[in-house]
Formats: structure tokens, sequence, C-alpha cells
């Protein structure tokens, strides 16, 4: 499905849509001493990509192979709407991607980072 994306979007857009970066991962991890399920790590992981990356194809998994739970979030490089591809900016994580978890972690009575 992914790549489909970046074809359709490089036919549509040139621009090198199937080279370079091909995808993203992020990692959200959860503190060991909040009692997070596995089903509100989904919920949370869920609303994280709504909120983040909401028109970018994404794949997810829950892991509990540690003391804590986390989530493995892989998604498209390239926007399945705009046909533009993500760009990472060093301090995206406190401006865009910390204030997003900590909400959502205070809507779910979680630790906040």
């Amino acid at each position: 499905m992914m790549l489909s994306t970046k074809q359709k979007m490089e036919n549509l857009h040139g621009y090198g849509k199937t080279k370079g970066r091909q995808g993203y991962h992020f990692a959200l991890s959860f503190a060991s001493q909040d009692d997070v399920t596995p089903q509100m790590a989904m919920e949370i992981t869920e609303k994280f990509m709504k909120s983040y990356i909401p028109d970018y194809e994404t794949v997810f998994a829950i892991h509990n192979n540690t003391k804590h739970l986390h989530a493995h979030i892989i998604f498209n490089s390239v926007n399945m709407v705009t046909g533009y591809k993500y760009h990472y900016k060093k301090k995206d994580w406190d401006k865009d991607i910390f204030p997003i978890i900590d909400k959502l972690c205070k809507e779910y009575g979680l630790s906040t980072i």
C-alpha cells in the first residue's frame, strides 16, 4: 500500500517520491509505574497518529517484552493526500510531538515527560 501511494504521487507530482527515505519509525514508551493496558496503549497510539500524522499511512505494534509497554509506529514518508514528503526537523519533538503525547497521557491519567 505504501509503495503504491509513493508511485501514485510520483506520477502526479514527480520530485523523487520513490527515492530517498521511504519511511519513519517512532517509538512511544509508557512508564513502567503506570498501569497501562495493551488496549490503552493502542488507543493512545492511534490518537497520537491521528493528531500528528493523519494523512500518512501507518502501521504500529504494541510490545510488552520489556518492563514497560511501548508502541512502534512505522509511517510512509509520503503524505497520501498532498504528496509531500515528511520532513523531520531537530526541534519537532519538543515543539510538536511532546505536547501531543503529554496531552494524551494526561487524558488517560498517565505520567508525562
